[in-house]
C-alpha cells in the first residue's frame, strides 16, 4: 500500500482515542496539561487519552 493511500484511510478513520475526540478540549492537538473532557467534565490521565478505542463515548472531530 503506498503511503498516499495509507494516510487518506488514517484521515478517513481516526484512531478512537481522546487526542482525535471532538469532546476532547486542548489548545493544540494529543495530550495536554490541563486538557478537559467536555463529555465527562474531567481531565482524563495521559494514559487514558492514548488509549486506542478506551472510551464508549468518542465523537469525531468536528472540521469546522
Amino acid at each position: 500500500m503506498s503511503a498516499v493511500k495509507k494516510w487518506l484511510e488514517v484521515v478517513a478513520n481516526p484512531p478512537r482515542c481522546c487526542a482525535s475526540c471532538d469532546h476532547y478540549a486542548t489548545a493544540s492537538e494529543g495530550w495536554e496539561e490541563g486538557a478537559t473532557c467536555k463529555k465527562f467534565e474531567g481531565s482524563p490521565p495521559r494514559e487514558f487519552v492514548e488509549e486506542p478505542n478506551g472510551c464508549d463515548q468518542w465523537t469525531e472531530l468536528l472540521p469546522f
